[in-house]
């Protein structure tokens, strides 16, 4: 397998995560509709493994909210490589109406980026493996 070939299936591979981090979101925006604020109670810490095989501490934000005169606590879908957040800060969330235990944090983009970053990557792999034939 030539090395413009490769280049192409690593773009393909990059601009298909990037999508589906996309989408992931845009689903998750359109099922969390219920506002609220939460406390951040704890951080539950992960390890994770990157894309480049590397293991990195990640941090899930544990918050707690009311939701219908109901008291919940849940860990965010979202880890973060640093703590952004202090413990006991009032954060905005959005919450699942339908389940409030699934929510996502109001104003946090990086998944978003995530998304933009490794489509764009993607995206500049295929073009260089085309050109460099």
């Amino acid at each position: 397998m030539t090395a413009h070939v490769k280049l192409l299936i690593v773009g393909i591979i990059l601009t298909a995560i990037g999508i589906i981090l996309f989408l992931w979101r845009m689903v998750q925006r359109k099922n969390n509709t219920g506002k609220t604020a939460a406390a951040l109670v704890d951080y539950s810490e992960e390890i994770s493994m990157q894309p480049d095989c590397s293991m990195v501490l990640m941090y899930y934000p544990v918050m707690r909210y009311r939701v219908s005169g109901e008291v919940y606590e849940a860990k965010s879908s979202v880890g973060m490589s640093r703590k952004k957040y202090m413990l006991g800060d009032n954060i905005g969330i959005y919450y699942n109406p339908k389940n409030p235990t699934e929510f996502i944090i109001a104003g946090d983009r990086a998944v978003m980026i995530s998304a933009f970053i490794y489509a764009a990557t993607g995206i500049i792999c295929c073009a260089s493996a085309l050109f460099l034939k």
